[in-house]
Order: structure tokens, then sequence, then C-alpha cells
């Protein structure tokens, strides 16, 4: 039986191949295979840097003009016109914004704060770079301090007029402007550094290359979105930091390529993003333009401005004294701008501020400021009968009607947001958040919307 079953497949078998070749197939013609020309041009053509010679290069990243001392040209305050120009060209500038009365009181506070850390285990002094251990350093970033700089000479460095006008000049004469809240900048010395004495009362000398330290090449915004920003037409974003100590080629300064950011549309055009999230991007190490970056060394009380679309960095310190920084910028008073940085002053009140720092034991005019209405131009916020409760009037802030505009405290005019309008803020942005889900179209209780009228 098995041999028969096997046979009758055998001849179902023949049947069907004999029926498969009685129809006529139409012939297909065997599939060529593609060249790599031929691949390439399929593919989505990828941007690809072109190729530029050094004078090219030059034209495109010149040089800002150095003076015979080794120091950048700085302008004056006044000198809005050749300031404005300069930033335009070059990407940066300079102006002398501080006299050294002011930095010396600003160093003394900067120095006060960083004994003020509850970690270190003895003194921080200039003169002593024993003091300067890891275990005892203010800062984990090796030059940045860990917290904002909230002193009573940091807010009037901050709110400076002279700032203002710097500021006010390079917005186009915008005068609505808010101030940063941001932090000291301090890095320590590396090298020939005085170390006490040996056994015989030799004076020791160490270097310690361990404390050198440098950013690398960066954008502090992505460059594509940047260049994306400024092609809608949205207000360019500017960073500032000023000298409170002198500081040439050894102390270590700030860095920057010259007018990148006025090459940074072909850039980002000749390469391809990974990503449009709105955070830093360090540029890389094989690019063109790594040979083209100029040191910007600093006098005491100089303020180097630079927009936020500009390659910079910081190269190290190789001598035995201290950099000594202030962080300060300036900003449209805008919510868009607001959104754009996180320094902005409500933004760092809010979320930096009250969330970090116990303000029961620092300052309590700030953390009173939102209740206390601005009585004259001169006046220290709050007094201890508007606190309601006893405080230390010598840890008060005292503030100009300028700066308390430049703060947020106090509004422009009858549009500009104020830290005080924050409450409503919030209470509308958790109103839209419950809307989102999924309470929209409700009908609310008149009370809270009387409630929200009156926040």
């Amino acid at each position: 039986e098995e041999e028969e079953e096997e046979e009758d497949e055998a001849f179902a078998m023949k049947a069907w191949l004999s029926l498969a070749e009685a129809v006529e197939e139409p012939s297909r013609p065997p599939r060529r295979q593609l060249t790599v020309e031929e691949l390439a041009r399929k593919r989505p053509r990828m941007p690809t840097p072109k190729h530029r010679t050094d004078e090219e290069w030059t034209e495109l990243l010149p040089r800002y003009p150095v003076t015979a001392d080794g120091y950048m040209h700085a302008f004056q305050p006044e000198e809005e016109e050749g300031y404005c120009a300069a930033l335009a060209k070059y990407g940066f500038v300079v102006v002398k914004v501080f006299d050294e009365a002011t930095c010396d009181a600003t160093v003394a506070e900067l120095m006060s704060d960083a004994n003020s850390h509850p970690l270190k285990k003895h003194t921080i002094t200039l003169d002593d770079p024993r003091t300067w251990e890891n275990c005892n350093w203010p800062s984990r970033s090796k030059f940045l301090m860990n917290y904002l700089a909230l002193g009573q000479q940091a807010f009037d460095n901050r709110t400076s007029p002279t700032v203002h006008r710097v500021y006010s000049a390079i917005f186009g004469g915008e005068k609505r402007l808010w101030c940063s809240i941001d932090k000291w900048g301090l890095m320590r010395g590396t090298a020939n550094l005085p170390w006490g004495t040996d056994d015989q009362g030799q004076p020791v000398v160490k270097d310690r290359p361990d404390w050198r330290y440098n950013l690398l090449p960066h954008w502090d915004v992505n460059p594509w979105r940047y260049a994306q920003e400024l092609k809608q037409g949205l207000p360019r974003l500017y960073q500032s930091l000023v000298a409170l100590v002198d500081c040439p080629d050894e102390v270590g300064s700030f860095c920057c390529v010259p007018a990148s950011v006025n090459f940074i549309s072909t850039w980002t055009s000749e390469r391809k993003s990974a990503h449009m999230r709105n955070i830093s991007h360090r540029l890389p190490a094989t690019d063109s333009m790594q040979n083209y970056l100029q040191r910007v060394p600093l006098r005491k009380g100089e303020m180097v401005v630079w927009d936020g679309g500009q390659v910079h960095c910081n190269f190290p310190n190789t001598c035995e004294r201290v950099r000594m920084i202030q962080f300060i910028r300036m900003l449209p008073a805008t919510r868009q701008s607001e959104m754009r940085d996180r320094y902005a002053p409500r933004r760092a009140l809010r979320e930096r501020l009250y969330r970090h720092v116990d303000l029961e034991t620092w300052c309590p005019s700030l953390r009173n400021a939102t209740r206390v209405p601005s009585t004259d131009s001169d006046s220290v916020i709050p007094s201890e009968h508007e606190c309601g409760e006893s405080v230390d009037q010598s840890r008060l802030l005292v503030l100009t009607e300028l700066g308390r505009k430049l703060l947020a405290l106090d509004p422009w005019d009858d549009e500009t947001p104020t830290f005080r309008s924050l409450r409503s803020e919030l209470a509308y942005s958790e109103r839209d958040a419950e809307n989102i889900d999924g309470t929209a179209g409700k009908e609310q209780p008149d009370d809270d919307e009387e409630q929200l009228q009156r926040d």
C-alpha cells in the first residue's frame, strides 16, 4: 500500500509539472545591479562643509583690535555708536563699566560669599593658596560659584545705570529691560604658588596643574535653532561678564571665535542637526573655526558682551593670581525673552532662589518684595513695619527705582509683567493645565474668577 501511495504522489507531481510548462508566463529581464553613482543619486544628499582657504576664513572671522599693552580695545559707555558697530562686526565687544572702587568692593563681597558656604574647613584667603584645596573651595564646576550672587554689591552691579545704558544701546534704544540674577566666577591660580616654608624656613613654591581648567569651544545655545530664531526675527540673546581684577593672558579670561555668529547661518546649512532641543553644542575638534579662536584679556572693571550665537570658551590660568568675575546681562522685559533665559529675574527668583536658598537666613527683602509697593526712588525694601516681623535691617537690599524695574519688582509700563503678577500667571497656568486634563468648557465659580483678579 505504501508503494502504491508513493507512485500516486509521483504521478500527481509529473502531471502538475507538465501543466505548469503548458502555461506560458511572460519573460522577465534579470534585475540589473545599480552602480555606486546611481545609489548616491537615489540617497538624500547630506550637507557637506565647504573647503575654505586661510584668506577666506580670515575675511569671514576678522580679529578684534588689540592695544599695545596686549589688552582689547575698550569703549566708554557714551561711545554707543562705536561699541554697537563693533558688536555687529565681531560678535563681541569690550566696554569699561566699573571703576576701581566698585571692583574692590565687589571682590570683598565675593570673598565673603566664598567663605559663607557650609562645607568649607578653613577661611579662604587670596594670599594663601593652601586654603584653595578642593575640600575648601566653593565651586563644584571649578570656576563658577555654586550659588547665585545675592549680596548688596552684586545687585548694585547688575542694576547699574552704566550697564543699563550699554544694553539699552545694544537693543536699539530699548530701555525696558530686565537684568539677570547670575553667579560669581572664581578661578584659582595654578603656578608659582607660595606654599609656606620648609623645615629650614625657606619659602616653598608649588604648581597645581590639577587646578588648571578651561571650557572647550561651544555655543550656549543650539546653533541650528538659534539660526532659525534669527530668521524668524526673534531678539538676539546676549551674555556678558565683568572682570573684577586684571585678567591678562596668564590669569585666564574669555575666549571666542570673532564674528562666528555672523557665520552661524552658513555653518548650520553645511551640517546636519541631530536635534533642535535648546541645549548647548560643542564645536567639533576638527572644525576649521578652532584655528581662529582669539583670547580676550580684560582690564579691571571692563565688561565683555558677546552674542549668544558666538562660539566661545575660556583659556586656563597659568600664574599665581586668581581670576574673579561677575556674570551680568540684560534682556528685553518680555515673557518671550524670559522663556529663553533661565537667569531672567522672575525665573531665577521663582525657580532657583526660592528652591535652593533659605530666605529666612539670607535676606527677607526679596522674600517680601512682592507685597511691598515702591514708595520712593531710594527705598529699602521692605521696612520692618512693612514686613510685619523683626528683620535684620543690615541685610535688607537697597534698590533704586531703576533697580526695582530691572529686577521686575516694578513694571516699566502697564504691559510689562512683574514679579508681583507671577501668582496670577501661575494660577492661570494651573487652570490651563486642568483644561488640558479634560475640564475645558466647564463653568468655573465666580468666586474663583474674582480671586484671580485680586491676585
